[in-house]
């Protein structure tokens, strides 16, 4: 029996988090493991309007790059996928993994090096998504690898996920709506303050705030949120 967790989470991830609108060109990338997910979130756009491409990960490939490529190859940025960063209205990414120690044995030369070669890439989302032209959000999807690293039986870890993604399994939409417009009314109350205080039981600490900027975490950029 499927989990209607997974199609309720692709809905927030589409609708609420990068609200996807007609003609929006989405990008989807994930480990082929997260395929629940990633085929829940291809409907979500499809009904919302917009024209999703998917690059699924599969299992084992970062383990045969280490392996094989050259410095030249580990450096190495493919056209289309800087196309798709530079011009695409949203980004998608859903993290899960078979192995999470598939790399622990790498040369951390190597993955230094390939790192480093994304530094552009990473310029570009970031400049994008600071001037709004780019939407974009990471989720976990729970895996077995997940769990064992969570020291969790597999559902158990499925409850962790989705219970933060998902606190008001009904109408996931609205809470993260309502977690938004709270957020928001407190980093509002934040702006042009100097000090904080934290008063307490056997407590009372002072900090000063000026000059920072504040924003809302409420789930727009990453699922789940709200730190």
């Amino acid at each position: 029996m499927a989990d209607q967790r997974i199609e309720k989470l692709a809905d927030v991830l589409v609708n609420y988090s990068t609200a996807v609108q007609p003609g929006d060109r989405v990008f989807v990338h994930g480990n082929v493991v997260t395929e629940p997910l990633i085929r829940e979130v291809y409907a979500k756009i499809l009904q919302a309007g917009g024209h999703p491409f998917i690059i699924p990960q599969l299992a084992g490939t970062n383990d045969l790059l280490y392996r094989y490529a050259s410095d030249k190859q580990l450096a190495y940025v493919p056209e289309p996928l800087k196309m798709v960063l530079e011009t695409y209205d949203v980004v998608i990414t859903i993290m899960g993994s078979e192995n999470t120690k598939a790399l622990t044995n790498v040369d951390p030369e190597k993955i230094l090096l390939h790192n480093q070669s994304q530094t552009e890439l990473s310029k570009t989302l970031m400049q994008r998504m600071s001037d709004g032209s780019l939407r974009w959000v990471g989720t976990e999807f729970p895996t077995n690898a997940g769990a064992q690293d969570a020291e969790m039986s597999l559902r158990e870890f499925e409850d962790l996920v989705y219970g933060a993604c998902l606190p008001d399994l009904d109408n996931p939409i609205g809470y993260w709506q309502r977690f938004s417009a709270q957020q928001t009314k407190i980093v509002d109350w934040f702006k042009g303050k100097e000090e904080v205080r934290v008063v307490g039981p056997e407590t009372d600490l002072r900090l000063s705030v000026v000059g920072r900027t504040f924003m809302s975490a409420d789930g727009r950029q990453n699922m789940p949120d709200g730190e």
